[in-house]
């Protein structure tokens, strides 16, 4: 039985194909060897002859860090908690004869609302700086229209943004 040479070139062809792919195929998966052959060596190899034990101990010094860090992130926010937290600013004309807002009130605020107004008075002639406690958004003393405003802008009043005239204000 004599094979038609048309049908014997076309398989030839498509072995040559399949070589072809089998050997690149082949080539990739060398690189990939070598390139494993070169990494380093796996942590559980490293562990030693008892990995599961390695492991156990490992997650015990792992858990004490995140007990110390837990302490750590609760201290830092029983100190930031007392920290400057809002500020409030109005400058204004404190005197007829005075322009350009050169007085000031400025609310320093911590978490609980509680810290101090400081104002400054600018004459011509003299300034004058006052300061007075706040605790929890209210003033042990009486407070003038811009330290109050100073104090809401502080505690993020929207209303204290709607300023009477000759007041400006910056809130941080």
């Amino acid at each position: 039985m004599a094979l038609d040479p048309r049908i014997v070139a076309i398989v030839a062809v498509a072995a040559a194909a399949v070589a072809v792919v089998a050997l690149l195929a082949a080539l990739l998966l060398a690189l990939r060897l070598r390139a494993l052959r070169r990494a380093p060596v796996t942590p559980l190899a490293a562990l030693g002859d008892d990995p599961a034990a390695a492991l156990a101990q490992g997650l015990h010094a792992v858990t004490g860090d995140l007990a110390g860090l837990t302490e750590q992130v609760r201290r830092i926010g029983a100190v930031a908690h007392g920290a400057v937290q809002h500020v409030g600013l109005v400058r204004f004309d404190a005197f007829a004869d005075m322009g350009g807002r050169q007085s000031f009130s400025v609310a320093l605020l911590d978490g609980e609302g509680s810290g101090f107004v400081l104002t400054g008075l600018s004459g011509r002639t003299e300034s004058r700086t006052y300061a007075k406690e706040v605790a929890r958004g209210q003033s042990l003393h009486p407070l003038s229209p811009e330290e109050t405003a100073a104090v809401a802008r502080a505690l993020g009043d929207p209303a204290a943004d709607a300023t009477a005239p000759g007041l400006s204000a910056v809130r941080r």
